[in-house]
């Protein structure tokens, strides 16, 4: 918790990940609530198919689990695991018609 905190010391929505349908980076806050269900699915050897549910909400300033509208998206795509980490690609919507495509090559650390 903190007042007039500089963008990189705050909490984006959906974490490193990103929320689905925003950018990663995107609707920041200092208190963030989120809740994801991520469901795979084997295609073919080490490829899989990937949906994952979310809802969430981040706020500066306010109540200690931020109040108001949540956002909710879904993201659909396909994901693998190589030597370098995982590899994604998928496509996100939220409720208010956002989308955004995510790719993400390896971990972060």
């Amino acid at each position: 918790w903190g007042e007039d905190w500089p963008p990189q010391s705050s909490f984006a929505r959906g974490g490193e990940e990103g929320f689905a349908g925003l950018h990663t980076g995107e609707r920041r806050g200092d208190r963030e609530v989120l809740v994801r269900l991520t469901a795979t699915h084997p295609l073919l050897g080490r490829l899989q198919a990937r949906a994952e549910l979310m809802s969430g909400r981040t706020a500066a300033g306010g109540p200690a689990v931020p109040s108001g509208q949540w956002l909710f998206g879904v993201r659909v795509g396909v994901g693998t695991s190589t030597a370098i980490g995982p590899i994604r690609v998928e496509y996100g919507r939220t409720r208010d018609d956002r989308g955004a495509v995510f790719v993400r090559v390896g971990r972060w650390f």
